[in-house]
């Protein structure tokens, strides 16, 4: 193979491996979820820990949720879960915060609680 057809070949690499890696930002970027949803803070008190959600529109629409907190086991058994906003309305490119109170026994908390994992629908039936 002559150094030219080489340096062809390497050139033409490099441009798949270019419009590759585009192409795979471009789709990481649109699997992007519409809504976020985070536990920012818990506070334990006797058996009931309140969780704290903050929940983030990144469209430009506005959008209704059902937001729901979960109590896991390490593997992912719901030990507690309650709904923290039957309808929460977040506006377009806003944030909100709720809180949900769980209530686990003094053995869930000692030996099985994971964390508290928050979840999401939309709005109605």
């Amino acid at each position: 193979m002559s150094s030219r057809l080489q340096s062809l070949a390497f050139g033409l690499l490099c441009l798949i491996g270019a419009v590759a890696s585009i192409g795979l930002t471009v789709h990481e970027v649109a699997k992007t979820a519409p809504v976020s949803l985070s536990v920012t803070h818990t506070t334990r008190t006797g058996l009931t820990t309140l969780v704290t959600i903050e929940a983030s529109n990144r469209t430009s629409v506005d959008r209704c949720l059902t937001v729901r907190v979960a109590a896991r086991d390490r593997d992912g058994h719901d030990l507690a879960a309650t709904v923290a906003a039957a309808a929460l309305e977040l506006p377009a490119h806003g944030r909100r915060t709720v809180q949900a109170r769980l209530t686990l026994t003094t053995r869930q908390y000692a030996e099985d609680l994971h964390a508290f994992y928050p979840s999401q629908r939309p709005c109605g039936p």
